[in-house]
């Protein structure tokens, strides 16, 4: 079941299969509405009254620009969150606005 349009899958080397397990990539590239691109750096995010509007990334031959409602950030399987136990919070939620 899809439930986006059109998603892009943004990747730090060179191939897909350097980042996800095995069966990930075969779910990903066996998606019509998913596009792997390779070499992509997030350069910047861009946001108006307090919601997302759109996603910048450089993916090594060009600067791109999308429009976009949601990213989904995911580094690594190892979750790094100490500094969550210091803000007091057991989760974050913020709009864009209050991240600058």
């Amino acid at each position: 079941m899809s439930f986006a349009y059109h998603a892009q899958e943004l990747t730090l080397g060179d191939y897909l299969h350097e980042v996800e397990a095995s069966y990930l990539v075969a779910r990903i590239t066996g998606l019509d509405n998913v596009e792997v691109v390779p070499h992509a750096n997030i350069t910047a995010l861009e946001g108006e009254g307090g919601s997302l509007t759109g996603v910048r990334w450089q993916d090594g031959v060009s600067k791109v620009r999308r429009p976009v409602h949601h990213v989904f950030l995911f580094i690594g399987a190892e979750p790094n969150s100490i500094w969550l136990a210091q803000t007091g919070r057991r989760s974050i939620s913020a709009k864009l606005s209050d991240l600058s």
